[in-house]
């Protein structure tokens, strides 16, 4: 079984995607990160100074969208990994590595797209919070509609940003499997369906952006209990295997201190 939770990466969803883990005690959590983005989350340095004066803009974006919804960019990715960690069991990175997303992204692009993107990109660095808002609430109730209307705008784009990946995607949850039963697998909304047509004959749950939305105002109003810490129900000698994605396995062991 794969569970599939369809999280945006910029709403306060952190307690609700623990919440979601421990319910279902999976065997493995995957995340749609790879060994660089995951460094960048966990040490909390999300800017590059020498990144292009464009990602920049788009990364103010990001921190503008997630603070009008008080989130943290990532914050549920890192949720996943912390929660594996709780219950003491292996977390796993399954997406395309950075350098390679981001040269792939380049070239697939004309001119005339960077040029329009880049319009695109400095606009909306500057939208009101209220725009931002409103934006965020069409993608949580018809994230579908949105992703239809992105490849209609960027075809290209979305072969290159979202369908290449979600092929990669489900490629290592299949190679998972074969070691694991119970999966949970943290991924944008967006990659959901790709993520389910490349993997036609396996048994998958999905609990999509908006009923995780609906976890986490019930538990922000009480309405939902959040599981009880179960460090102290555990050794605290712990290993937990970091797969990349690559032909390597990293493991790390806390201090038993």
């Amino acid at each position: 079984m794969i569970t599939l939770l369809g999280v945006g990466h910029v709403f306060s969803i952190r307690k609700a995607i623990r919440h979601l883990i421990i319910e279902r005690m999976p065997d493995v959590v995957c995340v749609e990160l790879d060994k660089i983005r995951f460094n960048a989350l966990e040490s909390g340095i999300l800017h590059n100074d020498d990144a292009p004066f464009l990602m920049k803009r788009l990364q103010r974006i990001y921190e503008k969208a997630a603070d009008s919804q008080g989130a943290s960019i990532g914050e549920e990715m890192l949720s996943g990994v912390e929660t594996a960690r709780e219950i003491n069991v292996p977390y796993i990175l399954i997406d395309v590595e950075a350098n390679t997303m981001v040269n792939t992204l380049l070239n697939s692009l004309s001119v005339g797209q960077k040029i329009k993107i880049a319009g695109q990109v400095l606009t909306a660095s500057v939208l009101p919070y209220q725009m931002i808002e409103e934006g965020l609430k069409k993608v949580q109730d018809d994230p579908e509609a949105a992703m239809v209307e992105f490849e209609k705008q960027y075809p290209d784009l979305k072969r290159s940003i979202v369908d290449q990946r979600d092929q990669y995607m489900a490629a290592r949850l299949k190679e998972i499997c074969i070691k694991y039963e119970n999966i949970v697998c943290i991924v944008g909304e967006g990659h959901i369906n790709g993520i389910i047509r490349a993997l036609p004959d396996m048994d998958i749950e999905v609990v999509h952006l908006k009923e995780i939305i609906a976890v986490a105002k019930g538990i922000e109003d009480g309405k939902i209990a959040e599981p009880p810490s179960i460090a102290d129900k555990i050794d605290r000698a712990r290993s937990w295997t970091m797969d990349f994605g690559y032909s390597f396995n990293v493991v790390y062991e806390e201090d038993s201190n």
